[in-house]
């Protein structure tokens, strides 16, 4: 992995400065992240079952970006990845490579999968005014930690504490526009189109 994947394996995802709050049933959400590139940008959770919930999170993380969705599962644990690219407003070559960003959850089988995605739409949006600050374009692991990692919590609390209904995006035309975009860049950045296309297919 990344730098960030060296961190990861002395620490559980839940050894973060912001865990959520002990409960009497554990939540489940239980691991977010936010990356750019490889590079984890901020996350939030706790390992409750064992090492599987770390495990899987590293399986996540590694899966190559793609227009819109990838996913994992490992034993009762689900995981999920969305991706948005947006253009490099950095580059000095004459063509652009567009900056890739991702969103990844790993949550309970028990989880509807339709409301975990719901989660990470909304954190794509949420966060895409951050996505052109210098923090989020440059910094590097666990830049945004102290700003973003209580959003990811709060989400993940609300999704976890019967408001999980909420988490079901009710801006779907939107989600749809930042994943034609995906497409569209990729293209411009030379992807072979039945590659895009195959991938494409499995974005719904």
């Amino acid at each position: 992995l990344a730098p960030t994947g060296q961190r990861m394996p002395n620490r559980p995802p839940g050894s973060l400065e912001m865990q959520p709050a002990a409960s009497s049933s554990p939540p489940v959400l239980l691991w977010a992240a936010v990356t750019r590139g490889t590079v984890v940008l901020a996350e939030c959770g706790e390992d409750t079952r064992g090492g599987e919930v770390l495990a899987l999170a590293r399986r996540i993380l590694r899966k190559s970006p793609s227009p819109g969705w990838e996913s994992d599962r490992q034993g009762s644990l689900r995981a999920l990845k969305f991706h948005v690219y947006t253009k490099s407003s950095t580059s000095t070559s004459s063509r652009d490579e567009p900056v890739w960003w991702s969103y990844c959850v790993v949550f309970d089988a028990a989880f509807v999968p339709l409301q975990a995605r719901g989660f990470l739409e909304k954190m794509s949006l949420l966060s895409a005014p951050l996505r052109e600050s210098p923090v989020w374009l440059r910094g590097g692991t666990l830049a945004a930690q102290d700003d973003f990692a209580p959003t990811l919590l709060a989400r993940m609390d609300q999704a976890s504490s019967g408001g999980r209904i909420a988490m079901v995006s009710d801006r779907v035309d939107e989600v749809k526009l930042v994943m034609a975009d995906n497409i569209e860049l990729l293209l411009h950045r030379g992807d072979k189109l039945d590659e895009v296309d195959e991938k494409a297919r499995q974005m719904s």
